[in-house]
């Protein structure tokens, strides 16, 4: 929107986050309440890296200082790609709380809604294209979700895809569907759709997008990697797929002579 600011970058990182940090924008429009985006390290299934993940994002949305900046609870709104598994598919297996637990604590705690797909996303990752896909060590399959949004406690939320959301709000577990909205009492208890598939039709990239009505204003929130497509940002900051498929192309034939 040619009528919103878009602040620069912040980094944020804690003593104990080790390399892990969170990327942060903030939005602003006259429309809108101060929308934050951001993106964390990598590490959805990463034992070492997802608690970090984790912690981040709890310190972030508990108005901890950034260079200044901080997230007002009360009126803000944060969408991101926070790279733990909000689904419990992955991180139920670690000791303690799970995370929708823990999501359930903090929305008492901090006095939020915390908003994320109905769905879990596969991911499968394949050798041979190393430009394209070069995080094997990620392990080869995974099937998760980690995209969420966080609004102030009082804000109406409504679905607006046939996905739905999971919404926590006040410690209870709810599933939004257009029209309807099921209260779940634990984390077992939900009930997950099979996965969808990334680089399909529902899914752009690897992420599930957000699609939610807050307070009667829409918005469709994507994996940040998805705005160099004609949905989005274009801009300097975002890779050239002509000269990611050249150097592809170059890398592969000096294999090829290699064995030859």
């Amino acid at each position: 929107n040619a009528a919103a600011n878009i602040s620069d970058r912040l980094l944020f990182q804690t003593e104990t986050s080790a390399k892990q940090s969170m990327k942060l924008h903030a939005i602003t429009i006259s429309t809108c309440p101060k929308i934050w985006v951001g993106h964390t390290s990598s590490g959805t299934s990463e034992l070492k890296k997802f608690p970090l993940n984790r912690q981040l994002f709890k310190d972030w949305i508990s108005g901890v200082k950034v260079l200044g900046q901080t997230f007002d609870r009360t009126s803000d709104i944060f969408f991101g790609d926070v790279n733990f598994d909000l689904t419990n598919n992955i991180n139920s297996l670690s000791p303690g709380l799970s995370t929708i637990e823990m999501l359930q604590q903090w929305s008492v705690a901090f006095d939020v809604q915390f908003v994320f797909p109905f769905v879990r996303v596969r991911k499968k990752r394949y050798a041979n294209r190393p430009f394209a896909n070069n995080q094997l060590h990620k392990s080869m399959e995974q099937i998760a979700e980690s995209m969420v949004a966080v609004v102030p406690s009082n804000s109406k939320i409504e679905s607006m895809d046939d996905d739905g959301l999971v919404v926590i709000h006040s410690g209870r577990i709810q599933i939004h569907k257009k029209g309807t909205v099921d209260v779940v009492d634990t984390p077992n208890e939900i009930e997950w759709p099979q996965f969808q598939k990334s680089f399909s039709e529902s899914i752009l990239l690897d992420h599930k997008p957000i699609v939610v009505g807050v307070d009667g204003q829409n918005y469709q929130f994507h994996n940040f990697m998805d705005f160099k497509t004609g949905k989005g940002i274009q801009g300097e900051g975002w890779y050239n797929q002509v000269v990611l498929d050249q150097k592809e192309r170059q890398f592969v034939d000096s294999l090829l002579m290699l064995m030859h």
